[in-house]
């Protein structure tokens, strides 16, 4: 079965940290202000109320990616959702429209952007199959459960999916989208921006290369 971790790519118009926050209107004299609303507090919660818009405000110049990763979700442009509508099941996704401006009140995207967040997650990585190397005093059983308290991986087992769309249940690589390889094509058919397709055999690499800790 072929995988693809959907991955961040900065370059010019995708920033390496997104500083920006998610209001239900903007505010000239705090835009950057609490954002201390019932539906950003998603912990534990399958379903979320959202409102039909939100506004995505950010010290940001210029927005030109097609996804992101971001605030237990997903910043996503409309031609990343068509991509994907044939191949998700829609009941196991929320999306929510964004009106995305700076901090300073200025537009900064021609882009149509939606804020996406999965309901159902998958147990994509057999970790007690995988390699990897353990934190200093991780627990052994949480980590095959979950995968937290690894250092550094080495390799990574999957379990077989009939999704095509889909994020796993794990501490580890939930804040990413993965994909089938059709979906990977219509992708890059739309030639979608901001983001490289890693194999999930490449993908130990890639995340030690950008998280490992010394």
């Amino acid at each position: 079965m072929d995988v693809f971790c959907l991955w961040p790519k900065p370059q010019k118009g995708v920033p390496i940290f997104l500083e920006a926050i998610l209001k239900e209107e903007f505010d000239n004299k705090d835009p950057m202000g609490s954002n201390d609303y019932e539906w950003a507090r998603v912990r534990g919660k399958k379903h979320v109320e959202y409102p039909d818009k939100l506004w995505l405000i950010c010290k940001e110049k210029l927005l030109l990616f097609d996804y992101y990763p971001f605030m237990n979700g997903f910043i996503v442009s409309d031609l990343f959702l068509m991509a994907i509508k044939e191949s998700t099941d829609f009941d196991d996704l929320q999306q929510v429209t964004l009106n995305v401006i700076s901090n300073n009140g200025k537009m900064i995207t021609d882009k149509s952007y939606f804020f996406i967040r999965f309901i159902e997650r998958i147990k994509l990585i057999d970790y007690a199959k995988s390699k990897y190397i353990l934190e200093k005093d991780a627990n052994l059983d949480f980590v095959k459960k979950v995968g937290f308290g690894i250092k550094k991986f080495e390799k990574l087992e999957i379990n077989t999916t009939e999704k095509q769309v889909f994020i796993p249940d794990d501490t580890t690589f939930s804040g990413y989208i993965f994909c089938s390889e059709l979906v990977k094509e219509e992708m890059i058919k739309k030639r979608l921006y901001g983001f490289d397709f890693v194999y999930h055999f490449e993908l130990p690499l890639v995340y030690n290369e950008r998280f490992r800790r010394n």
